[in-house]
């Protein structure tokens, strides 16, 4: 797999994001993006994201039709993170779950991400895309870091708020 292309990703979110604004000041309906609001949120309260979901503690689960289950749903392709299957003797989410390579995996734990000054606002980027295209979990994916550092220069600049 390869990253999306910077430039293009840039435009291209920058026009969605315009492309809304421009609907909802004609007296369209007004589009919401979770993650402008996640971050407007964060900068206006200070809210540190330790954790980018909660598979990176533990927290979530997903299991598929035929009763596998693996961390999240965006590991379901991924036979290595195959945790067991809910009906077999013995199985225990518990021990499942504590064998989980990237338990605990923060922004502030990633090499790439320390010398970030927003590392604190994205808890690392998400676990099955950087396995996806970096084939760990030790770095993000490079899209992830890209699009939420496209969101954050629009809610900061676009809209012209001023935050701390």
């Amino acid at each position: 797999m390869r990253p999306p292309e910077p430039d293009k990703l840039r435009v291209q979110v920058l026009a969605g994001l315009q492309r809304a604004r421009e609907i909802a000041d004609s007296g369209g309906r007004s589009v919401v993006f979770r993650e402008v609001e996640r971050l407007r949120y964060q900068l206006q309260s200070g809210l540190v994201r330790r954790h980018y979901c909660h598979a990176t503690t533990g927290r979530s689960l997903a299991v598929m039709p035929e009763g596998s289950v693996y961390p999240c749903s965006s590991l379901s392709g991924f036979p290595d993170f195959c945790l067991g299957r809910i009906a077999e003797e013995g199985f225990s989410l518990l021990s499942a779950t504590a064998r989980l390579p990237f338990l605990e995996r923060t922004a502030e734990g990633m090499a790439e991400c320390r010398s970030c000054p927003d590392n604190w606002l994205c808890g690392g980027g998400c676990l099955a895309r950087a396995y996806a295209y970096t084939g760990g979990f030790d770095r993000p994916c490079p899209g992830d870091c890209l699009l939420t550092k496209i969101f954050l220069e629009y809610v900061r600049n676009e809209e012209g708020l001023v935050y701390g």
